[in-house]
């Protein structure tokens, strides 16, 4: 029992011999650059020696609309249409989803429109042109009569 108890002791001891708060791999009493980020290379004084980490953002919108037309018969409809919408942006990358859902009060009452899932990379250009490539891929998630609710995919500028 007394060498359990001595040898949990000792590596009690030698645990607390070393201390990295920031865990870069140097000793806090060594360490320079004392809470450099996680993803960052370090050199032998604890500063960052390059960076890995990547700013990023993402936006989640919700929208509703309301129309009174239907465009497709020209004839009156009370239609409402909610959307949301969802971008993630990191560098030049940009990706979109967007799905929205409709209820109108003609005969095919209520369902959901396409769902878009978009991918944009910014190309280098000026500072005041922009210039985007873009590819989609549209899910139908609706039934149609004309029988075109089929994959879809677009590659553009």
């Amino acid at each position: 029992m007394k060498k359990i108890v001595l040898l949990f002791f000792a590596s009690v001891a030698l645990c607390m011999a070393y201390i990295d708060s920031d865990i870069d791999g140097v000793e806090d009493m060594y360490d320079k650059c004392p809470q450099t980020p996680f993803s960052d290379l370090v050199d032998y004084s604890g500063c960052s020696i390059n960076s890995s980490a990547k700013e990023f953002h993402f936006d989640i919108i919700f929208g509703m609309g309301f129309s009174q037309t239907n465009y497709t018969m020209q004839e009156s409809a009370d239609t409402i249409n909610t959307f949301m919408q969802s971008d993630f942006y990191m560098d030049k990358i940009t990706l979109q989803a967007v799905i929205s859902r409709y209820h109108s009060d003609t005969q095919d009452g209520s369902g959901w429109d396409d769902a878009t899932l978009s991918l944009f990379y910014k190309l280098p250009t000026t500072e005041t042109f922009s210039l985007n490539l873009l590819t989609a891929l549209i899910f139908p998630t609706y039934k149609s009569p004309y029988g075109n609710e089929a994959l879809d995919y677009r590659v553009g500028f």
